[in-house]
């Protein structure tokens, strides 16, 4: 990072992990209040889904890219 750019670099960073965490915050406050108020409807778990080979190398393959 740049001598100049350091300063903003770190300011940007903290403000996204702050972002970061008042999101949690919110997702977490609006599910306990979902589950508090009993409305969401319990779906059973699903199988785990195997992925096909194909697909997982193809996704390897735009990674290294």
């Amino acid at each position: 990072i740049p001598t100049g750019q350091r300063n903003q670099y770190l300011v940007d960073v903290i403000l996204e992990q702050e972002e970061r965490e008042t999101l949690k915050r919110l997702i977490q406050e609006a599910v306990r209040e979902e589950l508090k108020s009993g409305s969401m409807e319990r779906l059973p778990a699903c199988e785990k889904e195997e992925i096909p080979d194909q697909m997982l190398d193809f996704l390897f393959q735009m990674e290294q890219e």
